[in-house]
């Protein structure tokens, strides 16, 4: 593993250089405390990405922290810790990730999550809407390599949805109609991680009503370690972690309390906020690399001044900021334009009056940079 430092600027605190095995490879502008992914050749480094976070603390930070994405293997490392490494696996998923944007400033979370993965730790994440539970599964998963099956969870959701289900198929030899199984996720889940490791995402998981559709996931979180279906197949439980996201009880509507019982059998419980405005700023950036560093910076200011809002109970998470910015850069839509359609339009009546109140406590023009 080469040597990785980054080396603040005496004149500008604010930009460093990074620099890999003594050799100066990228200038950057980060914040204090901010992270900044940048993409290092791999015949300097043999790295692809390097994701780390720059330390106040000392002049040069030496080594990362963060995620590290090398051509054979997947790394955690927090200050203070041991390294944590998971081999990629080869070829294609059966069921691959879609892929994710890298996650920013989450260096203690991704921590979390990548101990879960390598100890093949059931687990539930808790955090608000947008935050990047369920980007940061997508993320880790399609650098892996692993298979990835979410289970999207609405207030209807019960066995039938989610594990899978008998419907009419074609007439037998007879004429007489016949009745066929389809898998849904969780048997999809089973029988494809007897191939390659798998994750069985269930998102929004105290979205489930009824307490009793749990009951289909029991089995695969005990010590019985299988599925049984409806048809009388069982499906034996292979390299298989799951990994379920959360809002915090009693802050969302339409969320639940878990039942105890599937609570206890998932031992692990990372919990993820969002991000520092400095950071959020980059993964903006990352996303759209045109974007003006300040214009993002200020687009990130004003979702936290909305999220700390007394008057203002319905959250904004990144999607929302992600499709301000593009129609931002676009050039189609000023700033103000812009937020009305992927902002503001987003929250109840009530609280549209607040939102735009936030935003003019920001003096821009029309183009999102400061007023002179």
């Amino acid at each position: 593993m080469p040597s990785i430092n980054l080396t603040p600027n005496t004149n500008d605190p604010d930009v460093g250089t990074l620099s890999v095995d003594g050799n100066e490879v990228i200038s950057v502008r980060v914040g204090v405390n901010g992270n900044v992914m940048v993409d290092i050749p791999s015949s300097a480094s043999g790295l692809s990405n390097v994701y780390f976070t720059r330390s106040s603390a000392t002049p040069q930070q030496s080594g990362v922290s963060g995620i590290s994405d090398d051509p054979t293997d997947v790394h955690a490392d927090l200050a203070g810790k041991p390294r944590i490494s998971i081999t990629k696996e080869a070829g294609t998923p059966a069921s691959p990730s879609p892929g994710a944007r890298p996650l920013v400033g989450q260096d203690s979370y991704l921590y979390d999550v990548m101990y879960a993965l390598s100890t093949r730790t059931n687990t539930i994440v808790f955090g608000p809407t947008g935050c990047g539970k369920t980007a940061s599964i997508e993320w880790l998963t399609a650098m892996l390599g692993w298979n990835l099956v979410i289970v999207s969870v609405t207030p209807g959701a019960n066995e039938d949805t989610m594990v899978g289900t008998q419907l009419p198929a074609a007439h037998d030899q007879t004429g007489a109609p016949t009745i066929k199984w389809h898998d849904r996720q969780i048997a999809t889940a089973a029988r494809i991680s007897h191939d390659r490791p798998t994750v069985l995402l269930i998102d929004e998981i105290n979205r489930i009503r009824d307490v009793n559709e749990y009951a289909a996931l029991m089995p695969l979180l005990d010590g019985t370690a299988r599925l049984t279906l409806p048809t009388g197949e069982v499906i034996d439980r292979g390299d298989l972690v799951l990994v379920a996201t959360a809002n915090p009880p009693h802050e969302y509507v339409g969320t639940n309390e878990l039942d105890p019982a599937f609570e206890n059998r998932l031992q692990w419980t990372p919990t993820i906020d969002y991000p520092d405005p400095v950071d959020e700023a980059l993964a903006l950036q990352s996303l759209i690399p045109t974007l003006d560093p300040h214009v993002a910076k200020t687009m990130c200011d004003v979702a936290k001044r909305i999220r700390e809002a007394q008057d203002i109970m319905h959250p904004i998470g990144f999607r929302s900021l992600a499709t301000w910015a593009e129609a931002m850069d676009s050039g189609c839509y000023t700033w103000s334009e812009a937020a009305e359609r992927a902002l503001v339009a987003k929250f109840p009546p009530d609280e549209r009056q607040p939102v735009r109140n936030v935003m003019a406590m920001f003096a821009v023009g029309d183009d999102g940079l400061p007023l002179s």
